[in-house]
């Protein structure tokens, strides 16, 4: 799907919802879930080449950085769509939740880049 599909089923998507919505259907935070969903996996395919170059810059770097990067960025994106889908849903205390357990994951995957951050500055300094 090009750009200009994309937007367009979003902005779409987008004021469906707001109708639904004024017509106090049930459905609307459904209908908006499922659009998201059907934008998410039309870009899907345009994400190889992003893939592609960071498998590229991964083979660079030593193992554990290219892991725990690409661990951080997926969880990331992960959180920033599930915090951003319960705000949608109505529930946005518990995407405030979800953003901060997010943030901790985050903290927990990068501890051995650190690790490996103060084991080479110790290195350079001794």
């Amino acid at each position: 799907m090009s750009l200009l599909t994309t937007l367009g089923v979003g902005v779409l998507t987008a004021v469906s919802a707001l109708l639904l919505r004024e017509l106090k259907s049930p459905i609307a935070p459904l209908f908006t879930l499922s659009g998201g969903l059907i934008l998410l996996l039309s870009l899907l395919p345009r994400l190889s080449p992003i893939i592609a170059w960071a498998e590229t810059l991964a083979g660079s770097l030593p193992a554990v950085v290219g892991e725990t990067v690409g661990k951080v960025l997926a969880a990331g994106l992960l959180t920033a769509i599930g915090a951003e889908t319960c705000a949608e849903l109505g529930a946005p205390t518990l995407g405030t939740r979800l953003a901060l357990a997010g943030k901790l994951e985050i903290m927990l995957l990068s501890l051995p880049l650190l690790k490996e951050l103060f084991v080479r500055v110790e290195a350079l300094l001794s």
